[in-house]
């Protein structure tokens, strides 16, 4: 699939205040993501994860950093690091992550 259309494909619900649309090649992967405002969430993955905001606002803990993003903000996770995320805005947080090796759980 050398192409894709984001507009084409749908959101669907990755878990409970998280909805998303995956595009995998065979060694990355890019998610757009939305995450509901209110939503809270810690956790790890073998998976090395860049993200950038496109919109929103959230508080986002990497290791022992933590910071205030929004637009424009991007974040870098080493794989097996634990990091968390609390929307902060009372508007949905649209992020790009980029995931490598891909997270099967993600493809479509």
């Amino acid at each position: 699939m050398p192409f894709f259309s984001t507009r084409n494909v749908p959101f669907r619900q990755k878990r409970a205040g998280v909805q998303m649309k995956a595009f995998s090649g065979s060694q990355i992967q890019m998610t757009i993501v939305q995450l509901e405002p209110g939503f809270i969430s810690s956790h790890t993955h073998p998976e090395e994860q860049i993200g950038y905001i496109l919109s929103g606002e959230m508080e986002m803990s990497i290791g022992e950093e933590k910071m205030n993003c929004a637009h424009g903000d991007g974040y870098s996770i080493p794989g097996g690091m634990l990091h968390s995320v609390r929307v902060t805005s009372d508007q949905p947080v649209e992020l790009l992550e980029i995931f490598s090796p891909p997270k099967e759980e993600n493809r479509i």
